[in-house]
This record gives structure tokens, C-alpha cells and sequence, in this order.
């Protein structure tokens, strides 16, 4: 019988020939060997399997498992499957294209056994598809945080990140939590708060140990989300919150992530310069209420200020905040 490997690493796979290779090197290089790959091919209709097919020929190794999906099914499903079938104590993601620094196990692990962690965040440096560039990206020292306390700050933007694939999470928490598959921006923050809700203590660290590929073209900057999907999102974190809404800060929190989540959705917009992208800004001005960006001021003083000035005037803030992501991301 195969020993259980210390972490799984799920790598859902969906047009990334280019790139594969790259991501597959970066876990294969980890200072701390002890882990498996699932490599989850989501119908990719590029050559993805075939480069991942002739990488593993050159260079075999049995900590490698590949799923060879021939339907398109979507990253949160086949994380799910990836979520089935890992047998490691401790569960990373990465998303092809993507690649991890080399201690990145080894580093998380040590927080997590220092602070006795379920889960253990760290930063993202963003490398931008146009000219080649890595921008480390900042943010607070390390801080410990009760799984509460820690769905406060990512609903707040103030700490804990919203992303997966800078995790490292105990396997156990996720025995009855998995990705929402009808949800395609904020899955991965839907999923981080469940789990947030069923940690014992979280940590997140100030270091940077995944580089993120930000090309123009993918997923996240390339559509706009629908706004019913939007509201969905939003129910299902009040789902998620339960009892702690009914708390102040998890009140304000909730507000905070519904501004961040309709900002998002205008964001998107400000890259389609027509009748339609207008029409998803005006929405959106719609649904933040004043209520909800006056409390987002409060937890979060530039995602509430940003609130307001999309309600004053849409105009400015296409102008403003537009400039601030173009610049931000090389958008």
C-alpha cells in the first residue's frame, strides 16, 4: 500500500500548454519532496495533455498522478474531483501556469507546526503576462487569528487573502467543505471562508511563495461575472456566516464583502468600453446600498471610499479607480 504523502497538491489544468511545464517543474523543485501532484486536465481543448503526456515520459515520477478529463466541467468540479482523490494529510492547490517558489512547502509547513495552524496563508507575487515583470505583492506581519477572526479580516479585506493557491489547509477541514461549482469569480473566497469558519486557528504569514501569471486574456479579467451570480455569492457567504452575522464586526464584515464583490463586478466592466459594460457599472452603483458602504468605511477605509464614489459619480470613478487597476495589474 502507497504511504500517505505529507501534502496533495491539486493542479486543475485548462489551456496552459505554454506554460504546464513551468508549474510542474516549480513542485517538482520543493525543498520538502514529501507530496503528491494531481495534475486534473479540465478538457482543455489546447495540447495541455499531450505536454503533460511527453513531460512525464522524459521525466517519470510516481508522486505525479494525472486525470485526463475529456469534458470541460469547470476549476471548482475538478478541484473537488482533485479534493477526492488526494491521500495527503494536508491539502495546496496550484492553478496551471502558475508556479510555486521552491520552499513553499517547507514553509508553510513549519508555520503551521509552529503555531499548531489548520491553515497557513501567504502572499502572491504577480508576474504580468505583457512584459515578463514580478511584483511581490505586500501585506501585514504575521498574525494568528482564531478561524472567526480570520473570516472577518478575508471578508474585510484586511489581512487574509481570498485566494487558494496560497494555502496550505489541514485535510480534515474540507471532509464537508468543497468548491461551489455554480460560482466562477469568488469560488476560491467562498471556499477559504467555509474553511475559515471550521479552523481552530489560522495564520497568515508575510511571506511570498506563489507567483501568479496575470494575463489579460483568462478567466478573471476576461468576462464580466452576471450579477445574478454576484447575489449568489453573497447568499451563499450568509449561509457560510450563520450566527456570526448577527455579531457587529460580522455585520460589517458581510457589508465590506458585498462592496468588495459588486467593485469587482464594476471592475470587470471598465475593460468594455460600450453600452453593455455601462449598463454592469450602473447596476452595480445599485446594489451597494448606502448603509452597506457607509459600514465598509468603517472596516475597510479604500474599498469603502471606492463604494462611495461609484454612487456619486460613476463617471469619476470609471476615470479614477480604472486607472489604479490598469496601473496596478498592466491591464
Amino acid at each position: 500500500m502507497t504511504p500517505s504523502p505529507r501534502t496533495s497538491i491539486i493542479m486543475p489544468v485548462y489551456n496552459a500548454e505554454d506554460r504546464i511545464a513551468l508549474s510542474i517543474d516549480s513542485v517538482l523543485a520543493q525543498t520538502d519532496p514529501d507530496f503528491e501532484l494531481l495534475v486534473l486536465i479540465d478538457g482543455s481543448p489546447d495540447d495541455s495533455s499531450r505536454v503533460i503526456a511527453e513531460y512525464l515520459q522524459n521525466r517519470p515520477d510516481e508522486r505525479v498522478r494525472v486525470f485526463d478529463n475529456p469534458e470541460n466541467r469547470g476549476v471548482s468540479t475538478v478541484r473537488n474531483q482533485g479534493l477526492d482523490e488526494a491521500r495527503g494529510e494536508w491539502i495546496a492547490f496550484l492553478d496551471s501556469g502558475d508556479t510555486m517558489r521552491p520552499a513553499l512547502l517547507e514553509t508553510l509547513h513549519g508555520y503551521a507546526d509552529k503555531y499548531g495552524a489548520d491553515m497557513v496563508g501567504s502572499l502572491l507575487s504577480i508576474v504580468k503576462a505583457a512584459d515578463g515583470s514580478v511584483n511581490d505583492r505586500t501585506g501585514i506581519p504575521t498574525t494568528e487569528y482564531t478561524g472567526d477572526e480570520a473570516a472577518i479580516s478575508l471578508l474585510t479585506g484586511q489581512g487574509m487573502t481570498p485566494y487558494v493557491s496560497d494555502k496550505l489547509v489541514r485535510a480534515s477541514l474540507f471532509e464537508n467543505i468543497r468548491f461551489p461549482a455554480g460560482i466562477h469569480r469568488g469560488e476560491d473566497a467562498l471556499t477559504i471562508l467555509a474553511l475559515c469558519r471550521a479552523a481552530q486557528k489560522v495564520v497568515m504569514t508575510d511571506e511570498v511563495l506563489n507567483e501568479y501569471f496575470m494575463d489579460s486574456t483568462g478567466l478573471t479579467w476576461g468576462r464580466i461575472t452576471p450579477l445574478e451570480e454576484s447575489r449568489r455569492l453573497m447568499e451563499l457567504q450568509r449561509e457560510i456566516l450563520g450566527d456570526l452575522l448577527h455579531t457587529g464586526p460580522g455585520k460589517r464584515a458581510y457589508d465590506t464583502s458585498s462592496v468588495i464583490t459588486y467593485l469587482n463586478n464594476a471592475q470587470q466592466a471598465l475593460f468594455r468600453d460600450d453600452a453593455a459594460g455601462r449598463q454592469v457599472i450602473a447596476d452595480c452603483r445599485r446594489e451597494i446600498g448606502w448603509g452597506q458602504a457607509l459600514s465598509a468605511v468603517r472596516a475597510n477605509k479604500m474599498f469603502g471610499a471606492a463604494a462611495i464614489l461609484l454612487k456619486v459619480s460613476p463617471a469619476l470613478y470609471r476615470t479614477l479607480y480604472g486607472a489604479y487597476v490598469k496601473r496596478t495589474y498592466g491591464l
